[in-house]
């Protein structure tokens, strides 16, 4: 670490946390109002819950580490303002690219909110998801997503737009029908339809 005319300087770094793997390079400018930071962010295996936990869920009510687990990988480059240790509100601008595993959404109310509606007699409680990724941006407390898939245990759906951490939201929300687990109940009932068919013929 430097510090050169009130600037802090973190020059890559590479630490295990979070049960994985974390490259960072930052700098922050002491004494400024609003202390103005970048940020370069490498992570590989991290514990969701953990990761968001650490960085104040970046700034987000909702996606936060009581909502999510699993197992992420993302590279994140912003910057913006932090002050009396906390992040400036609507401050942080830049871009994040991320994948999840092992993921389940937790009590997440936006997911919560369609199934009331929409998949009453589906549980929403505890989600899990497939291997999901995607791509998006923040700026002035909006992030907007790129187009992506969420496939889960209770629906599968196709997300993209912007969301908003204290409002602006207008977010493309389509949904899929067809109850995965149904679908998941008839892939096993063939394979073992398969599997008697083959055990039934053997010599």
């Amino acid at each position: 670490m430097d510090i050169v005319n009130e600037q802090i300087i973190l020059k890559q770094v590479s630490v295990n946390s979070c049960k994985g793997s974390l490259f960072i390079q930052a700098k922050i400018i002491s004494g400024k109002s609003g202390n103005p930071f970048d940020l370069m962010l490498k992570a590989s295996n991290i514990d969701a819950q953990m990761l968001l936990n650490s960085f104040d869920n970046f700034g987000s009510k909702t996606l936060t580490g009581n909502t999510i687990r699993g197992v992420t990988s993302l590279s994140l480059d912003v910057n913006g303002k932090v002050a009396n240790g906390n992040l400036v509100e609507k401050s942080l601008k830049g871009d994040i690219n991320f994948k999840l595993t092992k993921g389940a959404f937790v009590n997440f109310e936006p997911i919560e909110k369609i199934g009331k509606y929409v998949f009453p007699k589906r549980d929403f409680k505890n989600i899990q998801i497939d291997n999901l990724k995607g791509n998006m941006t923040i700026n002035k407390g909006i992030i907007t997503l790129e187009p992506m898939n969420i496939n889960t245990s209770v629906l599968n759906l196709d997300l993209a737009g912007d969301y908003g951490l204290k409002g602006g939201t207008d977010l493309q929300v389509d949904v899929h029908l067809r109850n995965p687990k149904k679908d998941e109940d008839e892939l096993n009932k063939e394979a073992k339809k398969k599997q008697k068919k083959r055990y039934y013929h053997s010599p």
